[in-house]
C-alpha cells in the first residue's frame, strides 16, 4: 500500500485527483441493508465496506486506514475531506437527502466496520439528478467535446485499426480491434477534461461520447496517448461510411425510411418505437422524427412532446419486450397499462422544470423463484407473497423496472431528464 500511495503522490497534482486515482482501482459498488436502514460502498470481491451511512444519519463512518489516507492526502483539512466524500458518495449511488453542511465523518476501526451480508442488495443508480441544471464542469465537458464531433472515421489497410482524425489528418482516437484497446489524444481530449473533472470521470465521459457520436464498439481498455504517437492517417487508410443522414436530407427521405421501419415492426407484432435513434446516428434529427412518429401513430391534436408521450403511454399495453429491465427477474414476464400520465409545469427560481406523475396497473406478470423452484404469478389484484414486507419490496422493484422504461420513453421524445425535470414519479 505504501508503494501505491507513493506512486499516487508522484503522479497526481491535487488531493481530489490523488484519492480518485486510488478509489478508481477499487471499483466500489453501492449496496443497502434495508433491515437495519444502512447504505454503503463496498469492495465487490472481498465484501469489505469502506463507506457506511445510515438512512436517518448525517454521519458517514469510514474504514480507519481509508480515513487516515484521506486525512493525509487532504493534509488534515477535514472540511475539504468531508466535502469530497459527500459528493463522491452521491456520484456513486448513495442517497444523501440533506445539505452538505450537515454532513460529517467518523473513523471506524478496521475490525469494527461491517461486511456485506446475505440479504443486502445492490442499489440502482438513477439517471435523474433532482432536476438541477448541469454543473459548470459538465457544461465545460459538453462544450469541449463538441469541438470534436465531426471527426472523420478511417480503417487501416489491414482492417485492424479504426481511426478518428481531424481535417488535417491528425489521429485523435485509435481503436485496435484485434486486442480491443483504444488510445485517445492526451493533449487535445483527455488532459483538458482531467484538469476539470479528474481522470476517472474524464475517461467515462470520453467513452460515452465515443459510443454516442461515433458508435465505436468493443473499445476495451481506454488510455491516453500523445499526438506524436497516434500519428497521421495515410494514403492506405480507407474512409469509412457512416449511417448518418446528411443534414441536407429532406423530411421526405426520413419519412420513407421510418414509415417502412414502423410498418415492419407492426407486422412483426412489435410496438413501433423511436428508442434507437442514437444507434442509427440520427439523434440530430430527433425533433423531425418525433413529429413523424406522432403523425404515424395517429395522435391527433398533439401540440407538444409531453402530449405525445401521454398519448403513447396511455394508449398502449406494454410487455417485457418493451420493459427490458424485466430481465432482472428470472424468466420475468409482465403486462402493464398506465392509468395516469400527468405533466405539470414548475417554475423553480430561474429555471423552468417539469414534473411527471405516472401510475400503472399490472395486468399480469410472473417470475421464477430459483430458491423455491416455483414460478410466482402477480398482478394488481394478486399478491404472491405471504408477508407485506416481501410484497412491498417486490412492488418497489417492479416500480423501478417500469420507471426505467418511462425514462427511456421520455428521453426518446427529446427531453433531457437531468435538465428538464424536477422529479418523475412512477407508482404501481
Amino acid at each position: 500500500m505504501k508503494e501505491l500511495i507513493r506512486h499516487i503522490l508522484m503522479e497526481e497534482r491535487t488531493p481530489k485527483d490523488r484519492i480518485l486515482k486510488y478509489l478508481s482501482g477499487l471499483n466500489l459498488e453501492p449496496w443497502e441493508d434495508r433491515k437495519y436502514g444502512m447504505q454503503y460502498l463496498v469492495i465487490p470481491d472481498s465484501g469489505q465496506i469502506i463507506f457506511l451511512l445510515g438512512y436517518d444519519s448525517f454521519e458517514c463512518s469510514i474504514l480507519e486506514h481509508f480515513y487516515n489516507l484521506l486525512k493525509m492526502l487532504f493534509k488534515n483539512d477535514e472540511q475539504e475531506m468531508a466535502n469530497f466524500v459527500y459528493y463522491y458518495l452521491k456520484e456513486n449511488g448513495l442517497d444523501l437527502p440533506f445539505h452538505i453542511d450537515d454532513f460529517w465523518l467518523s473513523s471506524s476501526a478496521d475490525t469494527g466496520i461491517a461486511r456485506r451480508e446475505d440479504g443486502d442488495r445492490p442499489m440502482k443508480k438513477k439517471n435523474l439528478n433532482e432536476g438541477r441544471p448541469p454543473s459548470k464542469e459538465n457544461r465545460f465537458v459538453k462544450t469541449w467535446l463538441k469541438k470534436y464531433e465531426n471527426l472523420k472515421k478511417y480503417k487501416s489497410e489491414d482492417d485492424r485499426f479504426i481511426y478518428l482524425a481531424d481535417d488535417t489528418g491528425q489521429i485523435l482516437v485509435s481503436l485496435d480491434t484485434q486486442i480491443n484497446q483504444t488510445s485517445v489524444s492526451y493533449e487535445l481530449i483527455l488532459s483538458p477534461l482531467e484538469n476539470v473533472i479528474g481522470e476517472k470521470q474524464a475517461r467515462r465521459k470520453v467513452i460515452g461520447w465515443l459510443l454516442d457520436n461515433y458508435h465505436l464498439a468493443n473499445m476495451g481498455y481506454v488510455y491516453d496517448e500523445t499526438n506524436d504517437m497516434l500519428g497521421m492517417v495515410n494514403s492506405t487508410d480507407t474512409p469509412m461510411e457512416t449511417k448518418q443522414i446528411n443534414e441536407s436530407t429532406e423530411m421526405e427521405t426520413l419519412k420513407r425510411y421510418f414509415y417502412k421501419k414502423w410498418d415492419r415492426e407492426k407486422k412483426e407484432g412489435k410496438r413501433p418505437t423511436i428508442f434507437d435513434l442514437d444507434k442509427l446516428g440520427l439523434n440530430k434529427f430527433r425533433n423531425e422524427i418525433v413529429i413523424l412518429f406522432v403523425e404515424y401513430m395517429g395522435y391527433n391534436d398533439v401540440n407538444s412532446r409531453s402530449e405525445a408521450i401521454r398519448n403513447y403511454l396511455m394508449n398502449g399495453t406494454f410487455s417485457e419486450d418493451d420493459i427490458k429491465e424485466m430481465d432482472n427477474f428470472d424468466q420475468g414476464k409482465i403486462q402493464v397499462r398506465f392509468n395516469k400520465v400527468q405533466f405539470t409545469e414548475n417554475n423553480n427560481e430561474s429555471h423552468h422544470y417539469i414534473d411527471l406523475d405516472c401510475e400503472f396497473v399490472v395486468l399480469s406478470g410472473s417470475f421464477y423463484n430459483s430458491e423455491e423452484g416455483e414460478t410466482y404469478n402477480f398482478s394488481s389484484g394478486d399478491n404472491p407473497f405471504d408477508d407485506f414486507v416481501s410484497y412491498f419490496e417486490f412492488k418497489e422493484e417492479v416500480e423501478q423496472v417500469v420507471e426505467s422504461f418511462v425514462f427511456n420513453v421520455v428521453e426518446s421524445f427529446g427531453f433531457n431528464i437531468n435538465n428538464d425535470f424536477d422529479y418523475i414519479s412512477v407508482k404501481w
